[in-house]
């Protein structure tokens, strides 16, 4: 009842006592044991065909006589390990981004540094309506004596220069009172490096978005910066038209 490898493969129980007693001895998978019952005619039948259906297969052994050793060479047993449940991988989900907290509706979203920012353009304008764009311009058609820039120009420059310095410490003090009044990741101060202008516009937008409510009186900034633009703009151009014309003249036969 082992296979050639003594691996059990007939099940434990009570089979026919092959030393011939005529009674039932027990079977407990690897070997005979003492232990005998009385074979009623059924169940010694049962027995018996059981017995010669394993002879008959081909995959399976005879037991062996009563007395006669079941040890076989050394046949290492099956090792019975539970599988190990490996517990499923829980990958968190994703998770939206918090959006910043917001400040109450009853917060200002002015200060004074915005108000200079956005009235930046007519520092611009100033300057522009007092330089003399003819002075860059060539004094003769063929460029010969072409006159150096003027004082006036010069100074020009350096007041733009001054400016674009101070757009960017100005600029730097209002984010830093937004910070103190609650708004949380302000539009950074280091936006005015690309102009003044970026910064009003970015910054009164996400001062906008950070106050309950989103109240439309934030985007003031903007409006007041873009209009003082716009008219800085058509004064430059208007200027350069007067300088270009005048530089022309130059070129006509009235010019000789």
């Amino acid at each position: 009842m082992t296979d050639s490898t003594g691996t059990p493969s007939t099940p434990a129980g009570w089979y026919a006592d092959p030393a011939g007693s005529g009674r039932l001895r027990w079977w407990d998978g690897t070997r005979w044991t003492d232990h005998l019952a009385d074979a009623p005619a059924a169940a010694a039948g049962a027995g018996v065909a059981a017995s010669a259906g394993h002879a008959g297969s081909t995959e399976q052994a005879a037991a062996p006589s009563y007395g006669e050793s079941t040890s076989q060479p050394y046949a290492q047993q099956p090792y019975a390990q539970q599988p190990y449940a490996q517990q499923p991988y829980a990958q968190a989900g994703y998770a939206a981004p918090t959006p910043p907290p917001q400040v109450p509706a009853s917060t200002s979203p002015w200060t004074w540094a915005i108000w200079v920012l956005a009235a930046l353009p007519v520092v611009s304008l100033i300057v522009i309506s007092g330089t003399d764009f003819r002075s860059v311009m060539p004094s003769s058609p063929s460029g010969r004596g072409m006159m150096m820039p003027g004082l006036g120009y010069v100074v020009a420059q350096l007041v733009s220069f001054l400016v674009y310095g101070a757009s960017v410490v100005v600029a730097y003090l209002d984010w830093r009172d937004l910070g103190r009044r609650g708004f949380v990741r302000p539009f950074h101060w280091a936006w005015t490096f690309l102009g003044s202008g970026v910064y009003v516009i970015g910054r009164s937008i996400i001062v906008r978005r950070r106050i309950e409510g989103a109240p439309g009186r934030a985007l003031a900034p903007i409006w007041v910066w873009a209009g003082l633009a716009l008219l800085v703009s058509f004064v430059a151009f208007g200027k350069w038209v007067e300088a270009f014309a005048d530089a022309m003249q130059q070129y006509s036969p009235r010019g000789y």
